[in-house]
């Protein structure tokens, strides 16, 4: 263990320790160089060997850029142990903080951060040679203030392990935890991709149910002798998830490697397509509908935005609101001048026709019969009859359309662009 104010390299002031595993430490430190807070993750080797395959991968990992994964800064050896210098991130690691919930998080949250954790697998297995985590578990996915998701503790990630040597103890050479690990990771037949598609969709089980899942071990000895898996299915454990999501995570977590997923995209894709069954991202989902279903149908719009490379992409579709209304907006446009010099005229008529009638009655009657008034043309009259119906009439000050937006205008006539006959 590093005491507060230790210095490394002449460079890294160690303040507090973070976390300790079976493989070594992790401290904050001060990088007095450049003034920041920094990660320092201290690894404990043995042989030269060791020494030399923790130099190559942290090389390795010094190339790494993606948003959910911390950049690494430095590395070296000092004493008895090998040091990587990686970027410190802040907040709350995932398993501190469903200690303190002590109930399973909303599907939409722990979807939203499996879709990120997902495409960060899918640009590590995708190095060459292929970087396999190895122990992927709530305690090393970190959640920001700014709400964001990563992944943790690179100093156990390595290259593609196809031969790596059995174990004995409940830790691997560069670690695991039991109930996250894949039955291969246990008996040291070696991993791949699929080993941390296992582990994350354990995380997943934990994170949606609040409960550990049992470990591989555990699960093949209890096949073998009764014949029962005593892993449950999440809907089980959890009413709020789907059947579909369910059964996904559940084929990611086979024993048998073959089964799985056969990729970090695949699986993200899987549960993208699970999510649509729940909620169609094209129908709103009422708000007096179940919380967890308006949560899902606000995941569609989060985790959709990223396309996955395997996705066909759709044909383009002008929406309606693009389309030109200019014609339609200038015979509108000349259509109310006629009308409005329609009922000016009209207006007029009336007027004179009031005063001759007054006259008429003042006067006491006459032989002279009262002028006739000239029949004023309108508008309507080019309007062909089975459609002129549909014109409204004269207006007052303030009306609403069909959509409910509030138009106003003086007197005259008031007609929807989409009223208007075309040929």
């Amino acid at each position: 263990m590093l005491a507060p104010n230790t210095i490394l390299q002449n460079r890294y002031r160690i303040q507090r320790e973070l976390g300790r595993g079976g493989m070594g430490a992790v401290y904050e430190a001060l990088d007095e160089r450049l003034n920041r807070i920094v990660a320092v993750k201290e690894t404990l080797v043995e042989t030269e060997d060791l020494r030399r395959a923790f130099e190559r991968e942290a090389r390795l990992l010094a190339n790494l850029r993606h948003s959910a994964l911390p950049k690494v800064i430095d590395h070296f050896t000092e004493g008895a142990g090998q040091f990587l210098v990686m970027e410190y991130i802040g907040g709350d690691d995932l398993s501190a903080l469903l200690k303190r919930r002590d109930r399973p998080f909303p599907l939409s949250d722990v979807l939203r951060w499996a879709d990120e954790i997902l495409a960060a697998l899918s640009y590590l297995h995708a190095q060459q040679p292929p970087i396999i985590h190895r122990d992927i578990k709530p305690a090393n996915l970190k959640l920001t203030a700014q709400n964001e998701i990563t992944l943790l503790d690179f100093g156990l990630a390595k290259g593609h392990a196809g031969g790596m040597t059995r174990v004995t103890s409940d830790k691997s050479l560069y670690g695991y935890t039991p109930q996250y690990a894949p039955l291969e990771q246990v008996n040291g037949e070696g991993t791949s991709a699929r080993s941390d598609i296992y582990a994350l969709a354990a995380t997943l089980y934990h994170l949606l149910t609040n409960r550990v899942p049992p470990a591989a071990s555990q699960r093949a000895a209890s096949i073998v002798q009764t014949g029962i898996d005593p892993l449950q299915s999440l809907g089980t454990l959890n009413a709020e998830v789907p059947a579909a999501i369910s059964t996904i995570l559940m084929k990611a977590m086979s024993l048998k490697q073959a089964e799985r997923p056969a990729s970090a995209n695949e699986m993200r894709a899987s549960l993208r397509e699970g999510l649509r069954t729940v909620v169609s991202p094209t129908v709103a989902v009422p708000p007096n509908q179940s919380p967890n279903l308006q949560r899902n149908a606000e995941l569609q719009q989060t985790i959709a935005a990223p396309p996955l490379n395997s996705w066909p992409r759709p044909l383009p579709v002008t929406p309606l609101s693009s389309v030109s209304h200019a014609p339609q907006r200038a015979r509108a446009r000349g259509g109310r001048w006629w009308i409005l010099a329609s009922v000016f005229l009209g207006f007029v008529a009336l007027t004179a026709l009031t005063f001759g009638v007054a006259r008429f009655v003042l006067n006491g009657g006459g032989n002279t019969p009262a002028p006739t008034p000239t029949p004023t043309p309108s508008a309507n009259d080019n309007v062909p009859s089975p459609y002129r119906e549909l014109l409204p009439s004269v207006v007052s000050l303030m009306m609403q359309d069909a959509n409910g937006k509030t138009i106003r205008q003086a007197s005259g006539f008031f007609v929807r662009e989409d009223e208007i006959v075309t040929t």
